[in-house]
């Protein structure tokens, strides 16, 4: 068994645990083609990295010629790709990569710090009234809860023979969350008070890397990953089978501790640790726990979450402006700092208060709150903290849903407990004006044509492509194909972005580009200071067909630029 246990500074082996198999450097090989470094130093045609008393595996290499990739595409969007018009030979590379059969099959080759503030534009010393400076739970209204709806029997004369219970090693993905103390606070699959052993043991590992005085990040041990996160008094871990990188997993628990963060506040969590290191945070989280079940199967399944990203409903630039200008008009004036509006998960308009903004991360956990069941057969009025806006208290958010047809909901954000009744009245005039003057059924007609699928669908060899607008923060998708739908591909192609995204983001060797082949497809991503590009080719591809696929969908991006995004700052 190989034990990887990688350090913040360094790797390092505890105490005798890494070991290393030379029979891994033997397996079978598929090729991919990663181009244009971006850090000089790494060694070509190394096998493998030593430092200290640990070895860690790395990607044999050899060169070949890929110095006429993109030449056709660059005389046409030379602004675009003006970064790539100097490659030569020596800046490609093919990689191959070992392939290791004690990881999950199902990801095989068929198919970091807080954000800046968003106070843009607000004085110094300014706040938003009625923020809980506090954090207290009990004053900015009722707690989140899910119903539970007993389902019985459809033959309870006949009780069916019980599977066989699963562990939490049973699954693909699992997450622990304990305090420093060794408190449970939560856990993905199975109950709390049954996995006091293992945090006890993960905790004296961590102990033992802090004494070196490193921090540990995570550990590999045959087909598991262990990767941690410590964020003061709270420790997430999460235990994967997936092949999905430790940097990857890392940024999913960050996103994990900013749901925690939004219920409870940070200055909540820093304050009642402080006064008792040994406190039980469980209770304080009781009633989410479904909700961030939710969020956390959202990691696999949304793009969003590994762009860090949002995605809008394509409507042209008057359309929007419409929608826009109707919650300008109609919102409560008193009580409203945001207003955010959302078709089948996708933005149709986001307005804020000019002197603030809203980043990705908190939008996404708006968007969470808007996918309640609840929220179909009525209007929910809940405290909500964002982490990147402000962590030390709740602003208040009213969800409705305005139209069931096209699954079209409202979230009014406001710094008062008290703003129920007035938002709600301001949604009720929104929904009248959207109806009065037809605009719900702009939106009905652009998520019924999809223009992204129609142009995804016309392009030769291209199977599915995400493009990120790097400067917007948005992106385009469009709906996987039939095919990749009925063998049940998404999870799998999704995991096949997040690996280019990792290689491309490589601390060690990243890259600007990444074009890798096997017999199922042909994997490309692209990253520029505009745009990342990630596609899923037909196998047959050649880097003629590479140069045709990119030049369709960049001019398809460039032409619907005003309908593909939200382009400019919505403020009241």
């Amino acid at each position: 068994v190989l034990v990887l246990v990688s350090c913040s500074s360094s790797y390092s082996s505890l105490n005798g645990l890494t070991q290393t198999s030379s029979s891994r450097m033997a397996e079978p090989v598929s090729q991919s083609v990663v181009g244009q470094s971006e850090a000089e130093g790494n060694d070509a045609g190394s096998l493998s990295e030593v430092e200290g008393d640990s070895t860690v595996s790395v990607s044999r290499q050899t060169s070949i010629d890929g110095s006429g990739l993109l030449d056709d595409v660059m005389d046409m969007f030379e602004t675009d790709i003006s970064q790539l018009a100097g490659l030569d030979d020596s800046e490609f590379d093919a990689t191959r990569e070992l392939e290791r059969p004690d990881e999950d099959e199902s990801a095989s080759a068929d198919l970091e710090a807080k954000p800046d503030s968003v106070l843009e534009g607000q004085e110094q010393g300014a706040s938003v009234a009625g923020i809980d400076a506090q954090g207290d739970l009990q004053g900015g209204g009722e707690r989140l809860g899910e119903d539970v709806v007993p389902v019985e029997a459809a033959n309870a004369e006949a009780p069916q023979k019980p599977e066989k219970s699963k562990t939490w090693a049973d699954e693909d993905k699992h997450v622990f969350i304990f305090s420093n103390s060794g408190k449970p606070i939560f856990t993905r699959y199975g109950d709390d008070d049954r996995f006091v052993t293992q945090t006890g043991m993960m905790m004296a590992l961590m102990s033992v890397v802090e004494h070196q005085g490193d921090e540990l990040q995570y550990i590999e041990a045959g087909k598991y990953k262990f990767v941690f996160r410590s964020n003061g008094p709270v420790i997430l871990v999460m235990v994967a089978k997936t092949p999905q990188p430790p940097q990857l997993l890392a940024h999913q628990l960050d996103c994990i501790y900013r749901f925690i963060v939004s219920v409870l506040t940070q200055a909540f969590i820093d304050r009642v640790f402080k006064s008792r290191s040994n406190f039980d945070l469980s209770p304080k989280l009781e009633g989410t726990e479904a909700q961030m079940r939710r969020y956390i199967d959202l990691l696999d399944t949304n793009y969003s979450f590994f762009l860090d990203c949002i995605q809008c409903v394509s409507l042209t630039p008057s359309q929007r402006d419409k929608i826009t200008a109707v919650i300008q008009q109609q919102r409560d004036k008193d009580h409203t700092v945001f207003a955010l509006l959302f078709s089948q998960n996708k933005a149709v308009t986001i307005v804020s208060d000019r002197r603030f903004t809203l980043v990705a991360s908190d939008i996404l956990l708006v968007t969470n709150m808007l996918s309640l069941p609840a929220i179909s057969s009525s209007q929910l009025f809940v405290p909500i903290c964002l982490p990147a806006f402000n962590d030390t208290g709740f602003m208040h958010a009213f969800l409705a849903t305005i139209d069931m047809a096209t699954d079209t909901k409202i979230c009014l954000i406001s710094d008062k407990e008290t703003a129920f009744e007035p938002l709600k009245q301001a949604t009720a005039r929104i929904k009248r004006a959207l109806v009065e003057q037809n605009l719900l059924a702009s939106i009905s007609h652009s998520n019924k044509k999809c223009v992204v699928a129609q142009k995804a669908s016309s392009i030769p060899n291209l199977l599915h492509f995400v493009y990120k607008h790097r400067v917007y923060n948005q992106f385009v998708a469009p709906p996987l194909p039939q095919i990749f739908r009925l063998t049940g591909q998404q999870q799998k192609v999704l995991a096949l972005y997040q690996d280019l995204q990792v290689k491309m983001n490589s601390p060690q060797r990243p890259v600007k580009f990444v074009f890798q082949m096997s017999e199922h497809n042909a994997l490309v991503s692209w990253k520029t200071d505009r745009f990342e590009l990630y596609a899923v080719l037909s196998p047959m591809s050649t880097k003629q067909t590479v140069t045709e696929v990119f030049y369709h969908v960049l001019s398809f991006v460039k032409k619907g630029d005003s309908t593909l995004f939200i382009t400019g700052t919505n403020t009241f």
